[in-house]
């Protein structure tokens, strides 16, 4: 299953929004080239690791900075996790502390 990128969508307020997904991943950033970039590694990744179906992806434009923000599904207790940069991080940058989000989510 393939992500699609939702652009200046507003963050889910309800629950249903997040129903059977074992979490949300939210890049919001100023920068549109980067953060396509950013997201076209996360979605391949997610791919690879076979978690795109379980795990939503969506980018927000911003005025300023870079936030990557993990949101548990709604049946998850986990509380939600948000990386800032001043600018759009390599997905390097961000792989490990997803990696653990996931981990702590199952």
């Amino acid at each position: 299953m393939h992500m699609t990128a939702t652009i200046a969508t507003p963050l889910p307020t309800e629950t249903t929004d997040l129903e059977n997904l074992v979490g949300l991943i939210r890049i919001e950033t100023e920068n549109e080239t980067d953060a396509t970039r950013l997201y076209r590694a996360l979605d391949q990744w997610l791919e690879n690791n076979r978690w795109s179906g379980l795990v939503k992806t969506e980018l927000v434009a911003v005025s300023h900075g870079c936030e990557v923000t993990f949101l548990p599904g709604e049946k998850q207790s986990n509380p939600a996790v948000k990386l800032v940069f001043h600018a759009v991080p390599d997905f390097s940058q961000i792989r490990h502390r997803l990696a653990h989000w996931l981990y702590e989510l199952m």
